[in-house]
């Protein structure tokens, strides 16, 4: 057997006509490297305001969550409302429309100023651990859709504020912490770019706006 083979490691060698096929120079890469990391070490130091001026078209912590609720709480309720009507075919009189319509913008309504407590609370949970992280988040968005279905549902009658509930803690326990995660991944200190923040709220609201209708449609 090779003995050079037989060692775990050995010295790589590099001929000098293999190196000139490199088109940079490893110097230079190291440097650009360094100087890189040494940007965003400074970026990260920067205070939240400081970070949130180097944004385009920035929003803020609140903002961010407060408009997911109102996303959630428009197309979500929505989802199900018009697909209860397009299956049903029922004969709607006047006031059952106007009821589902209140439902609607109550559960809209709620979900955004519910969206600022929410904010908060995500504040106080980027300092603890991992694990705590993702569960207290799991509950948290249990804790939004909860209270926004269960005050929607109040216009459908007692029993649709029970369904409301279920059906709220579920969604919002599935969409917070979808959103957490590319959400930490673009955001700078407390803010990210409204260019962010849109194709992560949308998609979030529509992957889950379509596992209502599968369960919905048969």
């Amino acid at each position: 057997m090779d003995n050079r083979t037989s060692q775990p490691y050995r010295e790589l060698t590099w001929s000098k006509s293999e190196l000139d096929r490199f088109p940079i120079d490893l110097d230079d890469l190291i440097i650009a490297n360094a100087q890189l990391e040494r940007s965003l070490s400074g970026i990260s130091q920067l205070s939240d305001d400081e970070q949130k001026q180097l944004l385009n078209l920035p929003m803020d912590r609140t903002a961010v969550f407060s408009y997911f609720g109102l996303m959630l709480g428009i197309f979500v309720p929505a989802t199900m409302f018009l697909t209860f009507v397009f299956q049903t075919r029922p004969d709607w009189s006047p006031m059952i429309g106007l009821l589902l319509v209140m439902a609607n913008a109550a559960s809209a309504l709620v979900g955004f100023h519910f969206g600022k407590v929410v904010a908060r609370i995500v504040a106080v949970l980027e300092k603890q651990s991992t694990g705590e992280y993702i569960i207290l988040s799991v509950f948290t968005g249990a804790l939004w859709g909860i209270v926004s279905g269960a005050l929607s549902g109040l216009f459908l009658f007692l029993i649709g504020g029970i369904f409301g509930a279920v059906i709220g803690g579920v969604t919002g326990a599935v969409a917070l912490p979808s959103f957490l995660i590319p959400y930490n991944a673009v955001k700078r200190g407390s803010s990210i770019e409204l260019s962010h923040f849109l194709p992560i709220s949308v998609g979030v609201t529509a992957i889950i706006c379509s596992f209502i209708l599968h369960f919905l449609i048969r």
